[in-house]
C-alpha cells in the first residue's frame, strides 16, 4: 500500500472500514486519485493485523486505526504504515473531506455524494446509519462510540436505524437509548419502528430526504 505526505489543496475522500477482512469489495480504486484518510474501526481494525488483502492496494495519505477498537483486540502496536488514532482524527478529516466511503460491518459499501460546501438545507453535520444486526455487546458499544464521539465534539448528529439495525433499538439495555434520552442526536427509524420515546418513525421513501440534510453520511 502506498502513502505520501499530506499536501495542500482540496481534501481527498475518507475511507471508513468497519467490515472485517474477507472477500474483496466490488471496487478497489478510490473515487479520486487516492484517499486522504483510511480509518479502521471496530471489526475493521483486523485489516491492520492481516499480512495482505485488498486494503493493501488502496492508496492513501494516512492509514489510521481506532485506538480503543485496536486495544480491545490486540496487545501489540499495529504494523506500519498503520498507526493508532482516536475517533477525533476521523471527524477532523471529515470536516474538510467529501462524504466518506464506508465499508460497513455488513452489506454493500456506501459511497457518499461529494460536496464542496454545506448546502443551506443541510441541518446535520453527521448522519449515522445503523443497518447491521446487534451482534455482540462489543460490536454495539463500538458503533455507539462513533455517535458519542461526534456528540462530544458538538457536531449536529442524526441517527438512522434501518433494516437489521432496527433490532439495535429493540434490544433492552442497549447503548443507543442515551442519544434520545439526553438529546445527543435526532433519532430516526424506518417503519415499522419500535415505539420508543424520542424516536421519529419515517417511511423508507423518506430516507433520501434525510440524507440530503446531512453533510456527511456514515454507514456503520
Amino acid at each position: 500500500m502506498s502513502t505520501k505526505s499530506e499536501a495542500a489543496g482540496p481534501a481527498a475522500p475518507v475511507l471508513l472500514v468497519r467490515g472485517a477482512p474477507g472477500g474483496e469489495p466490488p471496487w478497489v480504486r478510490p473515487p479520486a486519485d487516492r484517499f486522504g484518510t483510511v480509518f479502521l474501526h471496530g471489526p475493521g481494525v483486523a485489516h491492520a493485523a492481516a499480512p495482505d488483502g485488498w486494503l493493501q492496494r488502496v492508496a492513501a495519505d494516512r492509514l489510521l486505526v481506532c485506538a480503543s477498537s485496536w486495544k480491545r483486540r490486540y496487545d501489540v502496536e499495529p504494523r506500519a504504515p498503520f498507526r493508532v488514532a482516536t475517533l477525533v482524527a476521523l471527524f477532523e478529516a471529515l470536516r474538510a473531506a467529501p462524504e466518506p466511503v464506508c465499508i460497513p460491518v455488513s452489506g454493500d459499501p456506501f459511497r457518499g455524494r461529494a460536496r464542496s460546501a454545506p448546502a443551506r438545507s443541510q441541518v446535520h453535520d453527521i448522519l449515522l446509519e445503523v443497518a447491521f444486526a446487534p451482534g455482540t455487546q462489543r460490536d454495539r458499544l463500538e458503533a455507539a462510540e462513533v455517535g458519542l464521539a461526534s456528540a462530544a465534539l458538538e457536531l449536529r448528529l442524526a441517527l438512522l436505524f434501518r433494516d437489521a439495525g432496527l433490532d439495535q433499538l429493540r434490544a433492552a439495555g442497549g447503548p443507543w437509548a442515551q442519544f434520545a434520552d439526553h438529546g445527543l442526536a435526532e433519532v430516526y427509524a424506518v417503519s415499522p419502528a419500535p415505539g420508543q420515546q424520542g424516536v421519529h418513525a419515517i417511511a423508507s421513501s423518506e430516507v433520501e430526504q434525510l440524507r440530503a440534510k446531512a453533510r456527511n453520511i456514515i454507514v456503520l
